[in-house]
């Protein structure tokens, strides 16, 4: 649930950060800081997460958060253009709620959606396969009620790496701790009804949809599968995995920056790269 206080803005482009599982507005501090007072960054927490995520009330999911998101920009002052950014599950509320058309929105920056509503039957097979991979550690912790180390398991899985969760900064492990309430909710929450590719279809802004090249298979295929619906997007494909946006905070941002430089030019179709990123529009594809 967004704070129902907005800050004062000024008129302009405002980037609006969105978390993903375990995190919550804090995550995106050091991004902030590294937007350097070129542009104006916002972060959120959304509706379950963060210091006082506990009381809240209301559904737990994409969709809800969606709504939320969209209640918020409908909350603006005129004059602000909004770029989304979202990573992971944020990054999937993105999407979800860009399906909506919501006219303060310029446009998105989304980094490993995980949500398989465009997957085919094998591409969703190789989903579940990696999928199982990755939680199938952490179920256990979760019927049992040991939440710390079902969050460990998870960011140990989402960074493949065993132990990953106890190497990061202890500022992180420590954000991630404070949102392991989410986690049961997470697992058993709703379908997102916007996530197919008739929504898709319907998103009309510039879109830079990005996975990493060393991403769990989910996410890449995800991110994959997302490409062909949308009506102009850019491709980009960093050498990182998926917790890129927590390692290497300043990489993050420079990619940002490139996306909102990219804006200024038409977005046309070039030979897809790993390295650098790629423009499309629907034609091209």
């Amino acid at each position: 649930m967004f704070s129902v206080t907005l800050p004062e803005f000024q008129q302009g482009d405002l980037i609006l950060f969105v978390h993903g599982a375990l995190a919550d507005a804090r995550m995106w501090q050091p991004h902030i800081e590294c937007l350097g007072g070129v542009c104006q960054g916002y972060a959120v927490s959304q509706r379950y997460f963060g210091a006082q995520g506990q009381e809240h009330s209301g559904e737990f999911g994409i969709n809800q958060h969606a709504q939320d998101l969209l209640q918020w920009l409908q909350a603006l002052p005129g004059g602000i253009r909004v770029h989304l950014v979202g990573w992971s599950y944020g990054a999937d509320v993105v999407l979800a709620a860009l399906t909506h058309a919501p006219s303060q929105v310029a446009s998105a920056f989304v980094y490993d959606p995980g949500y398989p509503g465009c997957l085919s039957k094998d591409e969703m097979g190789e989903f579940m396969t990696d999928a199982g991979a990755m939680f199938d550690p952490v179920i256990p912790h979760l019927e049992e009620g040991r939440l710390e180390q079902a969050v460990a398991a998870l960011i140990d899985g989402s960074g493949q790496a065993l132990g990953y969760f106890h190497q990061q900064p202890e500022v992180l492990q420590q954000q991630q701790l404070d949102n392991a309430h989410t986690l049961v909710q997470q697992m058993q929450q709703a379908p997102a009804t916007d996530l197919c590719a008739a929504r898709l279809s319907a998103i009309t802004v510039p879109v830079t949809l990005a996975t990493g090249a060393r991403s769990r298979v989910l996410f890449r295929l995800v991110t994959q599968s997302v490409k062909p619906h949308l009506a102009a997007v850019r491709w980009l494909q960093p050498d990182a995995n998926h917790m890129w946006p927590l390692e290497q905070p300043t990489a993050f941002v420079a990619a940002l920056h490139e996306h909102l430089q990219a804006l200024a030019e038409p977005w046309q179709a070039q030979t897809l790269s790993s390295d650098t990123a790629v423009l499309e529009t629907a034609a091209g594809s």
